[in-house]
């Protein structure tokens, strides 16, 4: 059975663009067929050109073509990531998946790991038949980016074969979800890039990447519009809740205090600026913004939120409570409360507040993981 290969490496864009299970589709080709043929009379290539001329080649399905030039490539520069990718997932399209292993390998050595490189390796390890090490790659992308919906597919089908039917239907669930996300990404990506000058398709996009936890995506978008609209409050908003998903706090706090001014009245900005400050451990600064933004008409559910993130307990959970007096099937708001409970160790009621979420929504796998890691610490801990 030929292996789906998967592409949009964070941060790696446009590599290999063709190929989707992991991450979605990328950029265009680089090069066309003409520009290759015109390469390849000129003759001589520096390095760089092995790497441009490989990448397209492999975005072309032109995998025996391109094997020597990422080849020389990563023997030319062996410290660019780009290159080692671009080798591995050649590679792999040619079934020399022993060694595409090696070099997948060798690419996550580069910088912090990378969701989708986790999940391609996985698909790898999958065909060489090693289960175990598939699984832990799985696992391990969906920490960096809990949206993949390729890695929640493999691991439910993993989960079936061993009769886990619980574990398995959740993540089957999980892998719809996300996927639906990213074929709406898609289609909205080829409307985006067909209306260049339609700034509201591009906020969308925004939207939708980062309800897929792909904030470098994002930022570069917010960039784009910010370059042609400065003062625009929602690229601001967005682009700070990019840099903010992305961990890069400070830059969240100045384009949100940016889109606050922008926008006055709008709670979002405040509320997202709330929770840069807190990031950053200006806890006055944090309430604050936090209140500016209940002012605002932020909801009892965000107020809670970042009353969380800010440590404050009791206020979390009052305003979590006072959310589900008026809105009692909120999913997200009784798994918020549940994740309080379960960090102030209250687990009888970290469980009641979980079991509750999970029967809102049966085919939430966190509820469910959530759910199974509070009885279990709780069997070790209740009373005998």
């Amino acid at each position: 059975m030929a292996l789906a290969l998967p592409s949009g490496l964070l941060g790696l864009a446009g590599v290999c663009g063709a190929l989707v299970a992991c991450g979605g589709s990328g950029t265009s080709a680089s090069q066309s067929a003409a520009g290759i043929a015109q390469e390849v009379a000129q003759g001589e290539r520096s390095d760089a050109e092995h790497l441009a001329r490989g990448l397209a080649l492999l975005r072309a399905d032109r995998f025996t073509a391109a094997l020597p030039e990422l080849r020389a490539a990563v023997s030319a520069a062996p410290e660019d990531p780009v290159a080692w990718v671009g080798l591995a997932r050649t590679l792999t399209a040619i079934g020399e998946l022993q060694e595409a292993d090696q070099a997948y390998a060798h690419a996550r050595t580069f910088g912090p790991p990378r969701a989708a490189l986790l999940c391609e390796q996985g698909l790898v390890r999958e065909q060489l038949g090693d289960v175990a090490g598939a699984r832990a790659l799985f696992e391990a992308s969906l920490v960096v980016q809990p949206t993949l919906s390729t890695s929640h597919l493999r691991l439910a089908l993993f989960a079936e074969r061993e009769g886990d039917h619980a574990a398995s239907a959740a993540g089957l669930a999980q892998y719809a979800r996300w996927a639906a996300v990213e074929r709406a990404r898609d289609d909205l990506r080829v409307r985006a890039d067909a209306a260049p000058s339609d700034l509201l398709l591009k906020l969308r996009l925004v939207e939708l990447e980062l309800e897929l936890e792909r904030p470098d995506e994002a930022s570069a978008l917010t960039s784009r519009v910010l370059a042609r609209d400065a003062g625009n409050a929602d690229a601001l908003r967005l682009g700070g809740v990019a840099a903010l998903q992305a961990g890069r706090h400070a830059e969240a706090r100045d384009l949100l205090q940016a889109a606050a001014l922008a926008a006055p009245r709008d709670p979002r900005p405040r509320f997202e600026l709330a929770r840069a400050y807190a990031a950053l451990g200006e806890q006055r600064m944090a309430l604050a913004a936090l209140n500016e933004a209940r002012a605002r008409g932020a909801t009892a559910y965000e107020y809670g939120l970042v009353a969380w993130e800010l440590g404050d307990a009791p206020r979390a959970l009052a305003s979590f409570d006072e959310h589900l007096a008026f809105e009692p099937k909120d999913v997200d708001a009784r798994f918020a409360k549940g994740q309080v409970f379960a960090a102030v160790e209250q687990w009888p009621e970290a469980i009641s507040n979980f079991e509750a979420a999970l029967a809102l929504a049966p085919a939430r796998a966190d509820i469910l993981s959530a759910l199974r890691d509070a009885r279990a610490v709780w069997a070790e801990e209740a009373p005998r």
